[in-house]
């Protein structure tokens, strides 16, 4: 760090938003303006640049004291029977603090990504996987497949970092690394402009259908259409002779946009094919997310409560209850009262509920429906410290505190709403 009166460079910055973990970022420091100088993508532009407004709390529509705040969420949250908590895009502490007082109040939990990453826990309850990590994709994979994501956009350094990085510890080189995607045409378009990335179009709820077909060729099996989801058979019978030449290959995916019904069976396609071709060379899986601190949610979820989300805590032990606890309709249908957590991303509002709701937000939030209470929070690795998993899980990154912020951390603000209790 350098610092030149109030203006300072702050250099190895983490960035915590996408779920990729850069931990390259140069940022400048001018007052509480955050600016990236290094290591700059759409995303991290925006979301440390976002200047932190002048939010107060708020009561029932009124401006209110912090103390004032934090005494009318135990006032919700107290009495209820059948309290949800939900959105957690926070950090690590924040996270396990939302857990504690779940498990107090006795509430339903789940992530504003749960439907996500119940998709991929689904596939690995009932078959298993093979996964990887990002380093050893970086270092090792010498084919890649992109099953549907539309990498470009929602993680948009990964093929600087991860599939195309400008050295590895081993051979091929990064920049001849053949790369395959299988999904829409408007993730395709986000792409790098470059003719040794091979793009064949396919519907996004067809995905499985693909993986399935290939499958079947890698097998020896014939296939019975003539185009399995939308791709001629040709085509991915060339792909399937392809795969297991490969000496490390790796299928990504993110979970996150397989939103229709079977989503679930397009991941199960995907690692069913990996398992497949493990019998002849080496292939692995790569699930892409982590946003909002998915991953840290899933990580420390797990470990307090042996399941990764959607647990209710209320009967007094933990029960995984993955279709019933949907926050959307939990919040509807269910719920007498709702804590809701995003201190990443102030656009992530809580869910339409006539329930009294207790908001702890990145400040600026503005819910359609007024909550009961709302309680600005700093913003993990920009107004406080602490740690964040990457998208892979292997690894918590420690998150910098880079600017001076009066505003309390999630964990701070559970804690003074736990006093009151």
């Amino acid at each position: 760090m350098t610092d030149n009166g109030s203006s300072r460079t702050l250099r190895d910055v983490v960035c915590p938003f996408c779920g990729l973990g850069c931990d390259d970022l140069t940022v400048a420091a001018q007052g509480r303006t955050l600016t990236v100088r290094e290591g700059v993508c759409p995303i991290s532009e925006v979301a440390f640049s976002a200047h932190p407004e002048e939010d107060r709390p708020r009561t029932d529509g009124q401006e209110a004291s912090l103390d004032q705040a934090l005494a009318r969420a135990a006032e919700v949250l107290r009495p209820a029977r059948r309290p949800l908590v939900a959105g957690l895009g926070t950090d690590g502490a924040g996270i396990r603090s939302a857990l504690r007082l779940a498990d107090r109040i006795g509430a339903g939990v789940d992530h504003l990504h749960g439907a996500a990453g119940m998709r991929n826990t689904a596939v690995v309850q009932t078959t298993g996987w093979i996964t990887t990590t990002l380093a050893e994709a970086r270092n090792r994979a010498d084919l890649w497949i992109l099953a549907g994501s539309d990498v470009g956009r929602r993680y948009p350094r990964f093929f600087e970092r991860i599939a195309r990085p400008s050295e590895t510890l081993f051979e091929p080189p990064p920049n001849q690394r053949p790369i395959v995607f299988i999904g829409p045409e408007t993730a395709a378009a986000n792409l790098p402009a470059d003719d040794r990335i091979e793009r064949i179009p396919c519907a996004e709820d067809r995905i499985g259908e693909v993986f399935a077909a290939l499958r079947a060729l890698e097998a020896g099996r014939p296939l019975f259409e003539a185009e399995p989801g939308g791709v001629p058979a040709e085509r991915l019978r060339a792909l399937a002779e392809r795969l297991p030449r490969a000496r490390y290959g790796v299928i990504a995916w993110d979970a996150g946009e397989l939103d229709f019904p079977g989503g679930d069976l397009a991941v199960e396609a995907i690692t069913g094919l990996i398992d497949q071709l493990n019998a002849h060379t080496r292939w692995a899986g790569l699930p892409l997310g982590g946003r909002d601190g998915a991953t840290t949610f899933g990580q420390a979820c797990t470990w307090q409560t042996g399941f990764p989300g959607r647990v209710d805590l209320g009967p007094g032990y933990p029960r995984h209850a993955p279709h019933q606890l949907e926050a959307g309709r939990f919040a509807a249908e269910e719920a007498d009262a709702v804590l809701w957590i995003s201190a990443f991303d102030a656009g992530r509002l809580p869910p339409d509920t006539e329930a009294p709701t207790v908001v702890l937000g990145r400040s600026a939030m503005a819910p359609e429906r007024e909550p009961t209470a709302y309680i600005p929070v700093g913003v993990p690795g920009l107004d406080h410290g602490g740690q964040a998993y990457r998208m892979d899980g292997v690894m918590a990154l420690p998150l910098a505190r880079l600017r001076e912020s009066d505003l309390p951390s999630t964990a701070d603000a559970i804690a003074g709403i736990e006093q009151r209790l």
